[in-house]
């Protein structure tokens, strides 16, 4: 039993030593602490834009998407766009995380680097992952 315990402990601690930390801070994405993006919410945050660092590229938007029921949550999606490849995901898999944990995910994938690079090969897989 100690085993046990001691083994789900290893892999909590594991889990939290690698998680990165996103934070919204101004107008800006912060990955580790590092600024990456700009971005901007609309409607009362369900639709999230991230800009190049400058301000000047709209590199990936984000859309909640509740389906037309408040209450109801099996027919919620969200809906991300990849302009510069030209690219949308409409997906109910990533519905309900909060668009921190979304980043989170495009970095875990590395979609995104900490340059706020974006890899066009990643976003295919992560289209494919999640659609």
């Amino acid at each position: 039993m100690k085993k046990i315990i001691i083994i789900v402990l290893l892999a909590l601690v594991s889990n939290t030593i690698y998680a990165q930390k996103v934070k919204f801070k101004k107008d800006k994405v912060k990955v580790d602490g590092k600024e990456i993006f700009k971005f901007e919410r609309e409607d009362f945050g369900s639709k999230f834009t991230i800009y190049s660092l400058d301000g000047e590229d709209e590199l990936i938007y984000m859309e909640a998407d509740n389906g037309g029921t408040q209450n109801y949550f099996g027919d919620d999606a969200v809906k991300i766009v990849f302009f510069d490849s030209e690219k949308t995901l409409f997906t109910s898999s990533l519905a309900g995380k909060s668009w921190k944990n979304i980043i989170k995910i495009l970095y875990k994938g590395k979609v995104f680097n900490d340059k706020g690079e974006i890899d066009e090969k990643k976003v295919r897989k992560f289209i494919l992952k999640y659609q």
